[in-house]
């Protein structure tokens, strides 16, 4: 790469990702590490006894031991919603150590249709209080094969005495029903292997952990430390890119109706009740362990919110994507009508491990309508909160990506892995991944395919993309289409048009990778050729670069499959991003 496109000081910001992608080429192996034991009981970790040791995660759920379904032996815990809200189990407390690491997974499937799913930890002092809970990243649970769900690397908080498993079902309707079975919580940094209790476990890498990215930042003075954000996210000038969603249900937009800097900020509405969390993303911040860190954001109420209160909420990740240390909250502010008001948390130290950081808005309770903005991002390696500027400087460009499931992480273990997140790393490129499961370019998809009402087709994408001003966009779907293929393809064939003109038209100086449909280690199919060659047209058409032989890329190595049969592994990540990089020089 040359020009704007050179890797710079960014490439080396993003050294731990990279260091995944070294340890997954052949050969890259390190010693197995010691290989610490499953804490639970047996029975808590495969339940082929009874509930001993399984309890209420919610009290949304009844839970029942069943042996319908089994990972191991030969029975399994079966979850059924009673409420909408999400249904839960938690492993009965076990006895912890501050200052450890621990880890844990379960294993997860529904009765029909998908559920996303996360595993998380929770720390508890010698009185039962909780202290802390810390999330895995959400997994998609489906009727077809088991899922693994795990949370690595959450290090107890002082006070801590006690520490449980949960795995958590999301976005449940009543009656819905999902198993769990192969639960397992492990005083490591590291996950290992599931394995019953007493069992002899192996590491599920041998590769060593990469080390957090190296930075220049120390805590500062209150008046000159630098904010880390981008300057879009934050001020918002251009486009959301760079905030997502975090949790609950809602809709970010660029909003000009207020702004505390500029002339935007970002309005965030409420699609339904409860909690809302809207976070900066994990991967685009870097922060060295042991750095002080604070945070803040200006939140004006808009409809409805007027004496509603809201916090900033900080959260540390790994180089792998994982969440490390404790969450970190401040504290509660009522928003009062026509004010802004500064939000904020300060005194922290990023823990070992931190390699990104992230800040988090999160609502305390919110009604469906209702509406607030957001504006003055910050985010400092400073333990004292310094007065907020607006950023020079942003450590490279972004790129976004479209797709469906294959494009959008599937069945990697870590959204970092992914072969996306794996480019965009070794590129020097901020990734924005917008990737929706179940789409294509005339497909669009919904709760049991992409975890929302409606996700749209990949022309529709092409205008959100438009919307976040990148400077690279990445294109790779169609699988999706193959049934419309059999019934209407010229439908399938403009549709592709359309995207790549709706791209080259809103964004005149960007690069645009075209990719052709990805795939899984079988021979593709003449639909899946046929739009993998109305890709390459279009791409010539509309100033792209095309990128050849992508549905063949894994054919003949079910190695590179997991276990759905449908989407990459980590090793399958890892082959296209090999690919990828070497297409595109």
């Amino acid at each position: 790469m040359s020009g704007s496109w050179q890797r710079g000081a960014w490439a080396a910001s993003v050294t731990g990702v990279g260091a995944i992608l070294a340890a997954m080429l052949p050969g890259a192996m390190a010693p197995a590490a010691a290989v610490a034991p499953n804490l639970l009981t047996a029975n808590q970790a495969s339940i082929e006894t009874d509930l001993a040791g399984i309890e209420h995660g919610y009290y949304a759920e009844t839970l029942t031991r069943t042996t319908a379904l089994a990972a191991d032996g030969k029975a399994s815990v079966s979850l059924v919603a009673t409420k909408a809200s999400g249904m839960a189990l938690r492993t009965t407390p076990r006895a912890a150590v501050a200052g450890q690491a621990y880890s844990a997974s379960a294993v997860v499937r529904t009765a029909s249709g998908s559920l996303p799913v996360i595993a998380q930890l929770r720390f508890w002092s010698s009185s039962g209080t909780a202290l802390s809970a810390l999330n895995g990243t959400t997994v998609t649970a489906v009727s077809t094969g088991w899922t693994r769900a795990s949370r690595v690397a959450a290090v107890a908080p002082a006070g801590t005495a006690k520490v449980s498993l949960h795995v958590v079902v999301l976005s449940t309707a009543v009656g819905a029903k999902a198993y769990a079975d192969e639960l397992g919580l492990w005083a490591s940094s590291t996950l290992p292997a599931w394995t019953l209790p007493g069992a002899t476990a192996t590491p599920t890498s041998t590769s060593t952990s990469p080390a957090p990215a190296p930075s220049t930042s120390t805590p500062v003075p209150l008046s000159s430390a630098v904010n880390r954000l981008t300057p879009n996210q934050a001020s918002v000038e251009t486009s959301t890119s760079g905030l997502e969603p975090s949790y609950g249900a809602l809709s970010l937009a660029r909003s000009t109706a207020a702004a505390r800097h500029g002339a935007a900020s970002l309005r965030i509405t409420a699609n339904g009740s409860g909690s809302l969390a809207v976070r900066t993303l994990r991967g685009w911040t870097t922060i060295t362990p042991g750095s002080g860190v604070s945070a803040s954001v200006a939140v004006l109420p808009g409809s409805g919110t007027s004496g509603k209160r809201v916090l900033v909420q900080v959260r540390f990740w790994s180089a792998s994507g994982g969440q490390v240390g404790a969450t970190v909250n401040g504290s509660w502010t009522t928003l009062s009508s026509g004010s802004w008001a500064r939000v904020s948390a300060a005194g922290m130290t990023a823990p070992s491990g931190a390699a990104t950081v992230s800040v988090l808005l999160v609502t305390e309770s919110s009604a469906t309508g209702d509406v607030y903005y957001a504006d003055e991002w910050g985010v400092y390696a400073s333990s004292a909160l310094p007065v907020w500027t607006l950023p020079t400087t942003q450590p490279g460009p972004v790129v976004v990506y479209l797709g469906d499931s294959m494009v959008a992480g599937g069945m990697a273990t870590s959204t970092l892995k992914r072969w996306s997140s794996l480019v965009a790393a070794h590129e020097g490129w901020l990734e924005n991944n917008m990737s929706r499961g179940g789409t294509g370019y005339v497909k669009t998809s919904n709760a049991s395919g992409c975890g929302l009402a409606y996700c749209p087709s990949i022309p529709e994408m092409a205008a959100e993309a438009v919307a976040a001003r990148p400077e690279v966009v990445v294109v790779s779907a169609g699988r999706n289409d193959q049934a419309i293929m059999g019934s209407n393809p010229a439908s399938v064939h403009t549709a592709i048009d359309a995207a790549f003109a709706t791209l080259r038209a809103g964004l005149p100086g960007a690069r645009i990778i075209a990719l052709g449909p990805m795939y899984d280690d079988a021979s593709p199919g003449a639909a899946l050729l046929q739009i993998d060659t109305w890709v390459k047209e279009a791409a010539a058409a509309h100033g792209a670069t095309y990128v050849s032989g992508v549905p063949t890329w894994l054919v003949g190595h079910p190695e590179w499959i997991a276990s759905d049969g449908v989407h990459q592994n980590d090793a399958g990540h890892a082959e296209d991003a090999r690919r990828l990089i070497a297409a595109i020089g």
